[in-house]
């Protein structure tokens, strides 16, 4: 019998990566008896899982399970981030129930679950470099959006209480650089001979440090004073978001990730957190949540109180990206 694993994310669990990996390994684990969505595009995979789980089957999905059933596939695997939060809505689980009995298939759910400290300092890192906002770190996390992601005391109550649903729970903690997607895999019941044989792939994502952090929000108030976030086609801000990116890099802005967290902020988020991690981590794993904070090093920055040259670099750079936005020429005459 086939079986269908949807592997829900959520956002900010290393998706990108697992995605990336099991396009990378589509080839021995069809021969491990697992099919994945036809596409290799990670936003078709977001986008037809997103609608399934609104109810919309897609063609591209229909077929491919389909022919999977039919062929006798051990497992069909779909994978997307998108339904982490449809986790959270009845009558979504409902639509994903209804999709595995249409195909007489049981179905799994597998979620990676990860600390609120570490999953928000991506989440700020992330709007900040791809100039969305310039909120302080401990604004950001004192109210985040939208907040009932992060409140594991209700997050997963729609898919933990259907009873046709097993939901597999996996810590952040056992995804490792490279092999991301082996946990997953693994959760999902593929046979972990087949996974060992998995070709580790080196990760592509390198998180943003303090300068690159202090000069995003910069150049986003910048941006913003001179009414160019709004009159600039998204795309044309995501480009100065990759140039500047790319130029901390180059020049070698950072040395170490930025982390928001001091130590009082800390400890009070994880009070504010660890109940309803608790109750999630007794329903999925039989046990407290227990000490599984990170706790780095406070790494936030001060523009003014860098080497004067780093400072110099960093304001030109924001200027001439700043003047390199392509603002659409009836706006530009405008300005």
């Amino acid at each position: 019998m086939t079986r269908l694993v949807i592997h829900a994310g959520p956002r900010n669990t290393s998706w990108s990566d697992v995605q990336r990996q099991l396009v990378a390994w589509r080839q021995p684990l069809h021969q491990a008896g697992v099919v994945l969505h036809p596409d290799d595009r990670p936003e078709s995979w977001l986008t037809d899982a997103a609608e399934l789980a609104r109810g919309v089957q897609t063609t591209a999905l229909v077929t491919t399970v389909d022919a999977a059933v039919s062929a006798g596939a051990s497992i069909v695997l779909l994978s997307a981030e998108s339904v982490g939060d449809a986790l959270r809505d009845p009558d979504q689980v409902a639509n994903l129930v209804a999709f595995a009995k249409q195909f007489a298939m049981p179905l799994t759910v597998v979620a990676v679950v990860r600390d609120q400290l570490g999953r928000l300092n991506e989440v700020y890192c992330e709007r900040v470099a791809l100039l969305q906002m310039a909120r302080t770190f401990p604004s950001f996390a004192a109210d985040p959006s939208p907040p009932q992601r992060y409140d594991y005391s209700t997050a997963f109550d729609a898919v933990i209480t259907d009873p046709e649903v097993d939901l597999v729970a996996v810590p952040y903690s056992d995804l490792d650089a490279g092999t991301e997607a082996k946990p997953v895999l693994r959760a999902g019941g593929v046979d972990p001979a087949s996974i060992s044989e998995l070709p580790d792939t080196p990760p592509l994502l390198r998180p943003p440090g303090p300068v690159q952090v202090a000069a995003a929000r910069l150049m986003f108030k910048r941006l913003w004073r001179l009414g160019i976030i709004k009159r600039a086609p998204r795309s044309s801000i995501l480009e100065a978001a990759a140039a500047l990116e790319e130029h901390s890099v180059t020049a070698g802005w950072d040395r170490a990730p930025y982390w928001g967290w001091d130590p009082a902020s800390r400890a009070e988020a994880i009070g504010r957190y660890r109940p309803g991690n608790d109750k999630l981590a007794r329903s999925v794993w039989g046990r407290e949540w227990g000490d599984d904070w990170p706790d780095f090093d406070f790494v936030e920055t001060d523009l003014a109180s860098l080497d004067p040259r780093l400072v110099v670099d960093v304001l030109t750079t924001i200027d001439q990206l700043v003047k390199d936005v392509d603002i659409p020429s009836e706006t530009a005459a405008e300005s």
